[in-house]
């Protein structure tokens, strides 16, 4: 098997270095965090008041191309504000992404939470905070973290809240409850606009859920080819990691050791989450058994 591709993503991973968090408490990363909204909703606030004025001005002046400007300008805020805010929450993600710093992680989210007003921000909060169980292995606390939580039917967190509960029962064991909740991930992608970045997420996904719900073993070339192009085209470090480890896993179940002891290079892989660690030492432990050299770690 080639494992060009994803050696060379994990490579140039390393290569990007930590991200622009990585030194911060969880504590500074929340000030900054907020003070950068807080500085959006000011300048918007600004917009709003020098528009306002723009348009008295111009009902005065009897200048009615630009009273309609200046009206337009007044609603421009609320509909720049929300993009550039989620834009900033994106960015944090690269404390799990790429640093997987899973504790600074969920010290960010905990604090956002705590001051959280609105039912969505509380139900995103809820979710992001399930899916940092799940980097934690904590799989019971995701799934109890999620008891209740919805989200619009076409909604990118209702793929989320999905996806989460499906790892969570895959990792539990739990097959019939994995079952329905790719069954609800599948009938969701079913709505999706084809094309899209969320339909071909999800359909990937679909793709990995399917692979994980059989045994390895039955796992043939075609599986493994479509897990290597997962790998390449994973959209940051921590997902190829994962799908360095699924390859792993493939190949340590086909006999061939050495190739797996390459994808389980700690050095390779770091950083990298706590549920991470725990498939790479498990396979490695394999390996190890399987030939006289361990591997590193």
């Amino acid at each position: 098997m080639d494992l060009d591709d994803i050696l060379d993503g994990l490579r140039a991973d390393r290569s990007l270095g930590a991200s622009e968090f990585s030194g911060m408490t969880a504590q500074a990363v929340t000030a900054m965090y907020r003070k950068r909204v807080l500085c959006a909703r000011a300048l918007g606030l600004l917009d709003i008041a020098l528009f306002a004025a723009l348009a008295f001005w111009s009902i005065g002046a009897h200048q009615l191309l630009l009273y309609f400007v200046s009206i337009a300008g007044i609603f421009a805020p609320a509909l720049v504000a929300r993009p550039f805010i989620n834009k900033l929450f994106e960015r944090t993600l690269d404390i799990i992404n790429r640093d997987c710093d899973t504790a600074k992680f969920r010290g960010f989210l905990e604090q956002m939470a705590s001051r959280a007003i609105l039912g969505r921000t509380k139900r995103q909060a809820a979710c992001y905070l399930a899916v940092c169980d799940t980097f934690d292995a904590r799989w019971t606390d995701a799934l109890e973290r999620l008891g209740g939580v919805s989200f619009g039917k076409r909604s990118p967190m209702r793929f989320q809240l999905i996806n989460t509960r499906l790892l969570s029962y895959q990792a539990l064991e739990m097959t019939d409850k994995a079952v329905a909740a790719l069954e609800d991930m599948r009938r969701m992608h079913d709505d999706m606009r084809k094309g899209t970045a969320i339909e071909q997420l999800m359909r990937r996904s679909i793709g990995v859920a399917e692979l994980r719900l059989r045994d390895v073993e039955s796992w043939s070339e075609e599986d493994a080819a479509f897990l290597l192009a997962c790998g390449r085209e994973a959209r940051n470090h921590r997902e190829r990691v994962e799908f360095a480890l699924a390859i792993a896993r493939y190949l340590v179940a086909r006999g061939d050791a050495e190739g797996a002891r390459t994808l389980l290079d700690l050095d390779l892989l770091g950083p990298i989450a706590p549920n991470a660690e725990l498939v790479r030492a498990e396979l490695a432990s394999r390996v190890a058994q399987a030939c006289p050299q361990s591997p590193s770690a």
